[in-house]
């Protein structure tokens, strides 16, 4: 499995949290509430680059595109200190003179691999 880039994003603007769970009503208000499978607590980043050089926001984009949101790859979380299997679903880059600004929005995935 291919490593993210090693560059340290500027802001890890969220890590949102979805547990999936399978809900079943019962009745009378009652309701039933389980795990819905084995990786329930799957995380979400939005992560962003500032004060990118033009070769740097290419060398993002490029691995991003390249795994077309398909193929997963491991990502170092500075601030957890620790390796999180990633899928980049959405990514976007601006131009703010003089340098280059890169959002990533990267989903966990606990596909073997």
């Amino acid at each position: 499995m291919l490593n993210f880039p090693n560059l340290n994003p500027n802001s890890i603007d969220s890590d949102r949290v979805k547990p999936r769970i399978r809900v079943t009503q019962l009745g009378d208000g009652y309701v039933q509430r389980e795990a819905d499978g084995l990786n329930t607590i799957q995380h979400f980043f939005t992560v962003a680059f500032v004060g990118l050089s033009e070769v740097n926001k290419d060398l993002l984009i490029n691995f991003v595109q390249a795994r077309a949101g398909i193929e997963p790859f491991l990502w170092y979380h500075p601030g957890e200190k620790r390796h999180y299997q990633m899928v980049c679903s959405e990514w976007q880059s601006t131009f703010e003179y003089p340098a280059w600004k890169v959002g990533l929005r990267f989903e966990e995935d606990f596909n073997p691999v």
